[in-house]
């Protein structure tokens, strides 16, 4: 009687990989019939990829002035 349940770790899940990649867009969207929209996407990927580094090393800049200067 055992052999007749199936052990639930036995299946298999698919996982599609593409969605925790960060710099690759859902599956979910799909930019053939508007270019406008891939365009503006791919300005934004550029501006995050540009501004977030920037913008922490602004904050520990400040930090550093706030904790060191009187």
């Amino acid at each position: 009687m055992a052999r007749d349940l199936r052990d639930p770790a036995d299946r298999y899940e698919f996982v599609d990989y593409r969605s925790l990649a960060p710099d690759w867009p859902s599956p979910d969207l799909d930019f053939r019939d508007d270019r406008l929209l891939a365009t503006l996407y791919e300005i934004s990927e550029w501006v995050i990829f540009f501004l977030g580094p920037i913008f922490w090393i602004c904050l520990i800049y400040l930090f550093f002035v706030a904790e060191f200067t009187s």
